[in-house]
């Protein structure tokens, strides 16, 4: 009954159109009729009706708000390529219209999505052109990085980040975290490990030289970026710590080697539980399940550590030494329990499932041989659009 109402107007509006076609407002009519159909359901009509108005008067005021609808009609249906083509066409043919700029941003979205990353990039450069002074610039031009990082062309993601950084110095905080860590990202991809590593820790000191009011401020993906470069931190450490052997000629350099492992363990240890502060569900998942596998990596060194030499003529003695150190690595590989459970807590309370939380599972039953748990249905979060805020961990790749 409701259709029937809206097609009945739609008819009276286009016998007013038909009766009085030069009347200043047979296009107003025309246009009406056109909102009227698509409120019908009369997709088709609707669109026929509005391209009316286009054909037949382009100069008209109503033109480019009919091309504007007609883009709106094919986003509604789902028709994303066919939108964004109306969408440009609305940019082109009336450049200097207040709807342009939306009209590219969605056109740039919709290509994006339709994995048509040159026209989405060619929006994205023509939005920049028309409106470089608007707020909402360095946005823009960061999801041009975004694109180029989809693509895998890290050195354009280097080249293109940093002509943004010098472009827009005074741009949001939320904005300059994710360019910094996405020049990161790029870098240890082309494996250049040391300038990676400065990108990284640039994106950490710029959120720590930040006032707790703008701290507080920052959005999710914004969030995810500090945890995702200062966890690229916390991974070299990782590393260094599990390359250190315990074991040696002599107990000094055993001894030295347990020191070392130790000390470089305290600063894995720090590393992470900032990860973990930051309070995003991913990179606290992926933080907790690499503490545990250092802390499980450390017990399973600290229960092999060879007997020392004094000890090795003296069966009583050296069967208390590895009494010992089994007890030593019982409570460390605790501390890696918790940790990875702490990981799979989180990955279940939050829906959240990844390659890291699949790990931490797999830890706990190799580690807790009374565990029960039963696997569940998982669905992994993936980064459905540059600002989701749901990484793409490194693990994953």
């Amino acid at each position: 009954q409701k259709a029937e109402k809206y097609i009945e107007a739609a008819t009276c509006f286009e016998k007013y159109a038909a009766e009085f076609p030069n009347e200043s407002r047979s296009v107003d009519a025309i246009y009406n009729a056109a909102v009227a159909y698509f409120e019908a359901k009369q997709v088709v009509k609707a669109l026929e009706t509005q391209r009316t108005i286009i054909a037949k008067y382009p100069k008209h005021e109503l033109a480019p708000k009919a091309a504007y609808a007609i883009g709106d009609m094919f986003r509604q249906t789902a028709a994303y390529g066919d939108a964004s083509t109306w969408y440009e066409f609305l940019v082109q043919r009336y450049p200097d219209h207040k709807l342009a700029g939306n009209a590219l941003r969605y056109a740039a979205i919709f290509r994006k999505t339709l994995g048509q990353y040159k026209q989405a990039i060619a929006n994205l450069n023509a939005y920049l052109r028309k409106y470089p002074k608007e707020p909402e610039a360095p946005r823009v031009d960061l999801d041009i990085v975004f694109i180029l990082e989809k693509q895998e062309q890290w050195p354009q993601v280097v080249n293109a980040v940093t002509a943004h950084l010098k472009k827009y110095q005074g741009e949001p905080a939320s904005v300059r975290l994710q360019a910094l860590n996405k020049r990161g990202i790029a870098l240890k991809q082309q494996r250049k490990s040391k300038e990676a590593l400065q990108a990284f820790q640039e994106t950490v000191d710029v959120f720590r030289a930040l006032e707790d009011r703008f701290k507080q401020d920052l959005d999710m993906p914004a969030i995810s970026a500090v945890a995702e470069s200062h966890f690229n931190l916390g991974e070299v450490n990782l590393q260094a710590a599990r390359q250190i052997k315990l074991e040696g000629k002599t107990d000094a350099i055993v001894k030295k080697a347990v020191g070392d492992k130790l000390t470089i363990m305290g600063k894995v240890k720090s590393t992470y539980e900032q990860v973990i502060a930051y309070g995003h569900p991913g990179w606290v998942i992926a933080a907790s399940t690499q503490l545990g596998l250092a802390y499980q990596d450390l017990a399973d060194a600290i229960e092999n550590t060879p007997v020392p030499a004094s000890l090795r003529n003296f069966p009583e003695a050296e069967d208390t030494y590895r009494q010992e150190m089994a007890e030593r690595s019982t409570q460390i590989r605790e501390q890696a329990l918790i940790n990875y459970r702490r990981a799979l807590e989180t990955a279940r309370r939050d829906r959240w499932f990844n390659d890291y939380s699949e790990k931490a599972e797999r830890a706990i039953a190799q580690l807790d041989l009374e565990d029960k748990s039963v696997k569940e249905f998982r669905l992994r979060p993936t980064q459905l659009s540059p600002n989701g805020g749901q990484p793409i961990f490194l693990g994953d790749k």
